[in-house]
């Protein structure tokens, strides 16, 4: 629906039939629909959007990171995600192994084999 501008629109009966006139012309009523008439209850506020807001979020945590490169496991996994990159779930998890200090096989014991075992 056009704002602030007059529209014709036909004048429909009870079926939705256009009613015509004794020459077989359309009936059209004129419209205008001017939204600066009237009071409403409405208030939109607009601000940065999603995507700007994940933007800078993602530059803000690139500094960070480049400051602190200890805070990588950390940031990487949400700078990825937020760049929307994909398989940024698995790439983060990767980055975090990679990181990590190196973990002992499963089953291994910390600190060397049970007594009486020779390793």
């Amino acid at each position: 629906m056009p704002v602030n501008q007059q529209v014709a629109e036909p004048v429909l009966n009870k079926a939705g039939e256009p009613l015509v006139d004794q020459g077989g012309k359309p009936i059209v009523s004129q419209k205008f629909f001017d939204l600066t008439v009237g009071k409403y209850d409405i208030v939109a506020k607009v601000g940065p959007s999603f995507t700007t807001m994940r933007e800078a979020a993602t530059e803000q945590m690139t500094k960070a990171l480049q400051a602190v490169p200890q805070s990588a496991p950390v940031l990487v996994p949400r700078i990825l995600k937020n760049l929307n990159v994909e398989d940024a779930d698995e790439i983060g998890r990767e980055i975090k192994e990679l990181m990590n200090p190196a973990k002992p096989p499963m089953g291994a014991v910390p600190g060397g084999p049970p007594k009486g075992v020779l390793g």
